[in-house]
């Protein structure tokens, strides 16, 4: 892991690009990105220091199940890993962790309905 985490540092510390924050450590299970902050926005990069991406969001979670919970405002909507809306802002508060997206709950309900 140590290893891993001075790989990503040393590649972003190398780009035109430097971020105020990399949090080189994940849940288990979440996906292949890392979340970033650059003056106070969150976005994503790979374990190869690429943009994926650009930080523009209040708040962000790690990937589950292809899925991050991200902040726009005072919404939680959640985003693909393109960044794409993958379910609208329509919660007030993030779910995290596995729990929110597994079927436990109005979420979890949600994506297994297939209308996310």
């Amino acid at each position: 892991m140590a290893l891993l985490i001075l790989t990503v540092l040393a590649i972003v510390e190398c780009s035109a690009t430097t971020y105020s924050v990399i949090i080189p450590i994940k849940q288990k299970g979440s996906g292949t990105l890392f979340r970033i902050q650059r003056e106070g926005k969150w976005g994503y990069i790979d374990r190869s220091g690429n943009v994926i991406i650009a930080p523009h969001f209040d708040d962000a979670s790690d990937f589950m199940c292809g899925l991050a919970n991200v902040r726009i405002a005072e919404k939680w909507p959640y985003i693909s890993v393109s960044g794409e809306l993958a379910i609208g802002p329509q919660f007030d508060r993030p779910a995290r962790g596995w729990t929110a997206l597994s079927g436990e709950g109005s979420l979890g309900r949600h994506i297994k309905s297939g209308s996310a």
